[in-house]
């Protein structure tokens, strides 16, 4: 399959495009993303995993997380992060920014599990 299809057809997803939206402002974990987009960790990981495959994120293992984070040697990636920061105003994405300050808080609930 094209490469510039299968791309195309990752960003075809609400939650991708959060997910990528999120991971622009810094490396965050499962717990984290689940917290700030208020979804369920398995939706959550179904996609960082898709996301993982076409290598748009890069993992690292940080203590018991896996710390996700954008694949910033990927340019096309990171042309369209350029461009979803300018479409902030989406209600679920204004959310997602205003939840990322708890992005600790997060971590620290996800820990004591």
């Amino acid at each position: 399959m094209n490469k510039l299809e299968d791309f195309f057809k990752l960003l075809a997803d609400e939650t991708r495009l959060r997910v990528l939206h999120l991971l622009s402002y810094g490396p965050l974990c499962v717990c984290q993303l689940t917290g700030i987009m208020k979804e369920p960790q398995a939706k959550v990981s179904r996609h960082l995993s898709k996301l993982r495959d076409g290598k748009l994120v890069k993992t690292t293992r940080q203590e018991q997380f896996i710390e996700y984070r954008l694949a910033d040697d990927h340019a096309l990636l990171m042309a369209l992060i350029s461009i979803l920061h300018d479409y902030q105003n989406d209600e679920y994405w204004k959310q997602d920014i205003q939840n990322l300050a708890f992005k600790d808080v997060f971590l620290n609930e996800c820990k004591h599990k």
